[in-house]
């Protein structure tokens, strides 16, 4: 096969594996790949006449909640604020589909999305690791933040986010298996590590959950001593944590000084850095209880006079987003949005489980995994955000392919 021929035939599997340095580059590159995938994806549904995909539950699921986004602008306090997120949501729903049917056709070739985003990620961890050494990354440039690390996100600081977003399944889909355990323990553990570095407590936590639930539930017995290695991670996390001071500020010491002055688990979240918000994003799930402000408007809402609870100024109460996934959908979408998205995720998670208990197939496990931590109630990112909604809904893609699949 020419290389011509062969980039013609892969190249939908060569902008998916592209997505991480996409990410990093700017959303605007990685909406392109959306657009280019989609138009190409209902290019062929129309040429091979292949509109099976329209009659799946799933299918019928996302567009509920779509038109749940639609309708939803029409009760939203900002709807021209809304209107963006809401109406273009509809190009997440047609990705789900795009990605499997490239993946359904060209299985010999699906390596080469995870290929690559594994020598994506390994350059993005081998510049971290530079940069928690020297201070600065392989580029010259140094985090807006000293105690955090930003890589090739520059100012943004979020690199962990995609980190355990693509690179966990890569390192499971190159090095999980029999053959190759010391290197994939070699991977895990670097992986980790460098996860915890970057400051981002959530996504540090996340990182845990992922890799320790891993071992727990892996079927295909690629370690024999998981209990050993169960304590091996969790020590390695700790170690990490303590030896570095601004972790150990973080993970630890802000933490206990809050349980210290604050006993309960309720006065503790009430004194985070988040707890106006969160205190806020409540205030407005009870002003409108059904259909929230709408989507998006947390930042506009709170501005509002009313919602000044504690004596707070705006700076304090508010924010860009609540900071909390649950409370995003209850402040912006109400309990009918709220339902909506949730019914879908648990259907999702469900229809993974089964398939992962048949097939036991690795990157399944490690996409549900990732799924399940990004429901954690951990301070995070705006649920609609293009950098990680694209994240989300890839591995939600990569969960229905598995489903999908009748022979892993």
């Amino acid at each position: 096969m020419t290389q011509e021929k062969y980039l013609k035939n892969n190249y939908p599997l060569i902008l998916i594996g592209l997505y991480p340095l996409a990410l990093m580059a700017g959303t605007f590159i990685s909406e392109l790949i959306n657009l280019v995938l989609i138009i190409t994806f209902l290019y062929k549904s129309y040429y091979l006449n292949k509109w099976k995909w329209v009659k799946e539950k799933i299918f019928y699921f996302l567009i509920i909640i779509y038109l749940y986004l639609i309708i939803n602008l029409i009760f939203s306090n900002f709807p021209l604020e809304s209107a963006q997120r809401a109406i273009f949501f509809l190009r997440f729903i047609l990705l789900i589909f795009a990605i499997n049917f490239f993946l359904k056709n060209n299985k010999d070739n699906r390596k080469i999305i995870y290929k690559i985003w594994f020598f994506t990620i390994t350059v993005t961890v081998i510049d971290l690791y530079f940069e928690s050494f020297f201070g600065f990354n392989t580029l010259g440039h140094k985090s807006p933040w000293p105690d955090r690390l930003s890589g090739f996100m520059f100012e943004e600081l979020k690199i962990a986010h995609l980190l355990i977003g693509f690179g966990l399944p890569a390192i499971i889909y190159n090095f999980g298996n029999n053959k190759n355990k010391i290197l994939f323990l070699i991977f895990c553990t670097l992986f980790l590590i460098i996860t915890l570095l970057t400051g981002e407590r959530a996504n540090g936590i996340r990182c845990i959950f992922i890799i320790v639930l891993f071992f727990i539930f892996e079927r295909k017995n690629i370690l024999k001593y998981k209990t050993f290695f169960f304590i091996f991670f969790l020590i390695i996390s700790l170690i990490t944590i303590t030896q570095k001071p601004n972790l150990n500020q973080r993970y630890i010491k802000e933490i206990t000084a809050l349980s210290y002055k604050n006993k309960n688990l309720k006065s503790l979240i009430e004194h985070s850095n988040y707890g106006p918000h969160y205190k806020t994003a409540i205030e407005i799930f009870k002003n409108y209880t059904f259909f929230g402000s709408g989507v998006r408007t947390f930042r506009f809402e709170c501005l509002k006079k009313n919602y000044d609870i504690t004596g707070s100024i705006s700076a304090i109460r508010c924010s860009t987003h609540p900071h909390n996934l649950y409370l995003e959908f209850l402040s912006e979408m109400g309990i009918f949005g709220f339902i909506c998205f949730f019914t879908f995720f648990f259907y999702l998670i469900f229809g993974g489980m089964m398939a992962y208990i048949k097939n036991k197939n690795l990157t399944l496990l490690a996409s549900l995994l990732f799924l399940l931590s990004m429901l954690l109630p951990l301070p995070a990112g705006s649920f609609f955000s293009s950098f990680g909604a694209t994240i989300f809904w890839i591995n939600v893609a990569l969960i229905y392919n598995k489903i999908k699949e009748k022979n892993v």
